[in-house]
């Protein structure tokens, strides 16, 4: 987690929307990914909630009047989630600095609301705290969780936050996360995490900063540079991949406010489908406007967004036909399977079943099994054509015998 505050630069050009913001003539990362033509879609909606799991936020920060809802304090344990370090301010400004209100900068979501969870003093947080927040975060109404830290590459996953990222998704929670500062190609956590959406930074020319992670784990960049104000109130542009997360998440904000019902993985999609491809990563710089029009929020529009395979979704043909495979339980299990397209069914039944979980993933794209009943656990969606895994992980599984059963079109 990385903030750099530098002087003001002069810098701008006309657009076609200019919100009333002194500062808006210098935002070249909005105008980057199109936030003119996505406001004039949707400015957002206070019903979509973005946790923000960083330093806390700074009440009195006049860009976020109105913009707060309750969080939690995870450093001192109580209500108040006052920032003393300036991050947590800065990143929730991006996200959902007030626009057209004549004071500072436009944030990417106007109407949406944030949810500030203090998990850190002075910039450092453990995974178990992490954890704790993303979960809080899901079970208070978050739509979107934004999390700004990275190890670097440096550590082991820790299993408690990789699963507290998966109950995030299977609560229909999207979780953005920057991919880190270390200029390497290197996995991160939580970033690299499933279900996690990992943001590298792009500079003004649409290319990956020198200091950004990178690599083809990451599905999506953003602009690393963002003018934001901090705990005490002063202004800056504010550099790090913690800058370019918050843009997504953003943008994630606007594309749940103008169709509710979008699940992550839905999401996901729509973001890497409508992207500039970007050398350096598995996908490319998000573009706002032209997600909205991936997920049909843009009157006139359809949406679009390409499968997993890069091919779009084929008609289904009648035949689905089932596939079984059985065997013994471990720590992982991996089931490569190859479909036409259609509807896909994956259901897995063991007496131990309860102490496992299954995915469903293809490229960047991943389905979250839930729970059937103690011995039970499935999975059912529309998928296009493609090579897909089954990656079954449990705890304590004793070698159980399980039986796996998968319907589609099988390829």
């Amino acid at each position: 987690m990385i903030a750099l505050a530098v002087a003001l630069i002069a810098a701008g050009t006309a657009v076609a929307v200019t919100p009333t913001d002194p500062l808006w003539s210098r935002s070249w990362a909005q105008r980057t990914v199109h936030m003119p033509r996505a406001w004039d879609v949707t400015t957002g909606s206070p019903k979509i909630i973005v946790a923000v799991i960083d330093s806390g936020v700074q009440r009195k920060t006049e860009d976020l009047k109105g913009a707060l809802v309750p969080g939690w304090d995870f450093v001192e344990n109580d209500a108040s989630t006052e920032d003393k370090e300036g991050h947590g301010t800065m990143v929730a400004t991006i996200i959902a600095g007030r626009g057209n209100d004549g004071v500072g900068t436009a944030g990417y979501c106007w109407k949406c609301k944030i949810m500030p969870l203090r998990v850190s003093a002075y910039g450092t947080a453990g995974s178990t705290v992490l954890a704790n927040a993303v979960k809080y975060a899901v079970d208070h109404g978050a739509r979107v969780v934004n999390i700004d830290f990275s190890d670097g590459g440096t550590q082991q996953a820790d299993p408690k936050l990789t699963d507290a990222i998966a109950y995030a998704a299977e609560h229909n929670v999207v979780v953005v996360a920057s991919a880190g500062n270390t200029g390497s190609d290197v996995g991160t956590h939580p970033a690299s995490a499933a279900g996690a959406i990992a943001v590298a930074a792009t500079n003004i020319h649409d290319q990956l900063t020198p200091w950004s992670t990178r690599g083809n784990w990451v599905p999506l960049a953003a602009p690393g540079c963002q003018i934001s104000v901090n705990q005490r109130g002063l202004y800056g542009f504010y550099c790090g991949t913690s800058s370019a997360a918050p843009t997504v998440s953003g943008v994630v904000g606007l594309l749940l406010s103008a169709k509710p019902q979008l699940t992550p993985v839905q999401v996901l999609r729509a973001l890497k489908s409508s992207a500039k491809p970007v050398t350096g990563i598995g996908g490319g710089r998000v573009d706002a406007y032209a997600a909205l029009v991936a997920v049909g929020a843009v009157p006139g529009s359809s949406p679009t967004p390409p499968g997993p395979a890069g091919k779009h979704q084929p008609r289904a043909t009648p035949g689905p036909r089932a596939k079984v495979v059985r065997g013994r339980l471990a720590r992982h299990v991996r089931i490569p399977l190859k479909v036409r397209g259609g509807r896909l069914s994956v259901s897995l039944s063991s007496k131990m079943a309860h102490a496992c979980s299954f995915t469903l993933s293809a490229r960047g794209d991943i389905w979250f099994s839930v729970a059937k009943g103690k011995t039970m656990l499935g999975l059912a969606t529309t998928v296009p054509a493609g090579r897909y895994v089954v990656k079954i992980t449990c705890v304590h599984a004793g070698r159980a015998r399980f039986s796996l059963t998968a319907r589609a079109l099988f390829a």
